[in-house]
């Protein structure tokens, strides 16, 4: 009889146990809540941009940005699209006004402003300042995970119609490679592109060179992971690292600067470094930056200028045990995270190893008003 009213007793403390915690949880979320609103949290929660179902298929360049898209990342960032699947909902004209001086971003997340708002992305600060000197028109035709040789197959479709006087192409040190579409486009994109290089009859390529090229073409026809089985074959071969820099980089570049001469449109390349900046990124940029200059092209390098403050960057990672992590309401994470990262943006210039945080994006954009109001024409004619 003990023994029965002491089981009831502990099986009776376990249930209030559970109901006090059950209880407990919710009430946290709902202050979460209550909490996030209080912070002006438009959506809750936490999602990057590429979580958004941003993008539509495109044959050219194996995805583009979804025209008239609306919807929150990072909790708080306006995520945009107009007609025309740019960034933003102000309307793009085929033809631009008259004494309007048009400029074109293209690039991946980095010119898109993956955590900020376009007002506060390096274009939207651009253009605040250009707009004090003179008229001028500056588009975010961003779209995230772009590599360069998608980016050179969007400036020939949507850039160049458009008639730019400037078209601004940032370089990222994952440019060598697209991010995994959902529709896998990018793969057959590449393979096409790979093909093409192999039949042409401008171009030689030794024994090796060519086993190299069937090897990618292998890999992004059958691998699961594209990135990671691409990574083995280059650790694997880096005697012909030359040959990478050349197909992903080089070749599309050198067809975007002469594509641009052709219109008579300025090409502008930004080297916009990641935080955690190391020698290959060095070395890629001095290397394009040879190709720019051999084929009359502009850049702006902007490493001098970003250097992150590395005791910052420890600081600011936010870390707790993995016993809290997983008794934490994910509602409560999410706010978490936004705050940290609203503290990231006042002191720092990443958001996290690539993505320039506000304070970032306008030392970025300073640097380009810089240059430009040093290169414009009337500039140019008395100097």
């Amino acid at each position: 009889m003990f023994m029965k009213r002491k089981s009831i007793k502990i099986i009776t403390n376990i249930g209030i146990t559970a109901a006090s915690f059950v209880l407990t949880y919710a009430i946290i979320i709902a202050g979460v809540k209550q909490y996030a609103k209080h912070l002006n949290i438009k959506s809750p929660p936490f999602r990057y941009e590429n979580s958004l179902d941003l993008w539509d298929p495109d044959p050219l360049t194996g995805y583009i940005n979804k025209p008239g898209f609306s919807g929150y990342s990072f909790g708080n960032v306006s995520v945009r699209t107009n007609s025309l699947g740019f960034r933003g909902i102000k309307p793009v004209a085929v033809s631009r006004a008259d004494n309007v001086s048009r400029i074109i971003g293209i690039g991946d997340s980095v010119m898109w402003g993956v955590g900020v708002n376009l007002e506060d992305s390096f274009l939207g600060s651009l253009s605040k300042k250009l707009n004090k000197d003179a008229p001028f028109e500056v588009i975010n035709a961003g779209v995230i995970g772009y590599s360069t040789y998608q980016e050179m197959m969007f400036l020939e479709k949507f850039a160049l119609p458009l008639k730019p006087d400037i078209v601004l192409v940032n370089y990222c040190s994952n440019d060598f490679l697209p991010s995994e579409d959902p529709f896998k486009n990018a793969r057959s994109l590449f393979i096409e592109y790979f093909r093409d290089l192999l039949s042409r009859q401008d171009i030689t390529f030794t024994q090796d060179e060519k086993l190299y090229i069937e090897k990618h073409i292998d890999i992004f026809g059958n691998a699961e992971h594209v990135w990671l089985s691409l990574q083995k074959l280059w650790d694997s071969q880096p005697e012909l690292f030359y040959l990478k820099m050349k197909i992903f980089l080089k070749m599309p570049i050198e067809r975007m600067v002469k594509r641009c001469q052709n219109e008579n449109v300025r090409l502008i390349y930004l080297f916009i470094p990641p935080s955690d900046l190391r020698d290959q990124y060095k070395k890629n940029t001095d290397q394009l930056k040879k190709v720019l200059l051999e084929n009359g092209a502009e850049f702006i390098d902007v490493q001098s200028v970003l250097v992150p403050d590395k005791e910052l960057l420890a600081e600011k990672r936010f870390r707790s045990r993995p016993i809290l992590k997983h008794l934490r309401p994910k509602e409560l994470t999410d706010v978490i995270k936004m705050i940290m990262i609203r503290r990231v943006h006042q002191r720092d210039m990443f958001i996290d190893s690539c993505h320039p945080t506000i304070k970032g994006n306008k030392i970025i954009a300073e640097h380009i008003y810089q240059y430009l109001t040093r290169t414009a024409p009337e500039n140019a004619k008395q100097s």
